[in-house]
């Protein structure tokens, strides 16, 4: 026969399997987000009381639950080019192309964007104040002046879709560039709440 547990037992027992139930919840509401499952951090608080302990079982207190803003992730298949030594020339039929291939990229990544968002069920007031990671993934690689410039245009659609100005408070942008394979060109956001 099983003596009867300790209120500290009690508990801790309790705890576990308010940790276990709270994450749980914490995961499924992340899963259907399409998001990376948080890290959950709560604080129980439990009332002393050894007679309704002892009479029901019952323990009461209270939970403060954490859970860390969202983090979204996608991809773009697109090749970032170097602006700052691209020379197409002084002709009015260059300035066309050039201004054609920065809306193409602006739009190009408003919609990805957009459509990150609408699949992580988050509106682009939960991510305010933002850091923005762009990565680009290529064979070659760019000086750091080259790779911020490159990515202007995809700073500007994603700032849009934010609803700041890039240059704003509530925004920071970052750039990194990882190495891939030949003729293999995307670009990765990253964009999480400060």
């Amino acid at each position: 026969m099983q003596s009867p547990k300790a209120p500290a037992d009690a508990q801790t027992d309790h705890s576990k399997a308010l940790a276990r139930l709270v994450q749980k919840v914490a995961d499924d509401f992340a899963e259907k987000r399409n998001l990376p499952p948080p890290r959950v951090s709560f604080k129980l608080t439990l009332e002393r009381d050894d007679q309704r302990l002892q009479e029901t079982g019952e323990i009461r207190g209270t939970i403060e639950c954490t859970i860390p803003p969202p983090r979204i992730r996608f991809s773009i298949p697109i090749r970032l080019k170097s602006t700052l030594n691209a020379n197409l020339g002084n002709s009015k039929w260059a300035a066309i192309q050039k201004a054609k291939e920065y809306a193409a990229q602006k739009s190009t990544a408003r919609i990805h964007t957009m459509g990150a968002l609408a699949r992580a069920r988050v509106t682009p007031r939960d991510l305010l104040p933002a850091v923005v990671r762009f990565t680009r993934l290529s064979a070659g690689r760019l000086d750091d002046d080259n790779l911020a410039a490159a990515f202007k245009r995809i700073r500007d659609g994603v700032a849009l879709v934010l609803g700041v100005d890039d240059g704003g408070p509530f925004v920071r942008f970052e750039y990194a560039q990882k190495k891939g394979p030949p003729k293999v060109h995307a670009i990765m956001i990253e964009i999480w709440r400060q």
